[in-house]
């Protein structure tokens, strides 16, 4: 008979495998569970992603959710996630000190244009 190598952990046989290979197999069951307990961890942030996509993709098709609600929940979204996701990337990003002179020219400009953005709104009120 031909054996099946199944996920390179343990062969199955298509005949009554005996008491010694029973406990190879239960081991392997249990290697393999190991297995896939450590890629689901190492991908923890995708299953989570994937499980929130066939949530709403089950409301939407219970009629829990309407095409109408897909506006505020995607301004949710994005108002709220989108700046603890770059406030917690950016924390983590090693700056270097030669880069003070980008910042303060970057503020410079910010300033000015503030000010020039007041001085019109102050010229374009006192006209009307």
């Amino acid at each position: 008979p031909r054996s099946i190598k199944a996920a390179s952990i343990f062969v199955v046989t298509p005949r009554p495998a005996p008491a010694t290979s029973r406990r190879v197999m239960a081991l392997s069951i249990e290697t393999l569970g190991a297995v896939v307990d450590a890629e689901l961890q190492s991908n923890y942030k995708f299953v989570v992603g994937f499980a929130c996509i066939i949530g709403a993709v089950l409301l939407r098709w219970q009629g829990m959710l309407s095409p109408s609600d897909s506006t505020p929940i995607s301004k949710i979204t994005f108002n709220f996630c989108f700046p603890c996701m770059l406030f917690s990337k950016v924390s983590k990003i090693e700056i270097s000190w030669s880069l003070w002179r980008v910042a303060a020219v970057s503020f410079v400009t910010h300033a000015l244009l503030i000010l020039i953005t007041q001085i019109c709104s102050r010229r374009g009120t006192n006209e009307r």
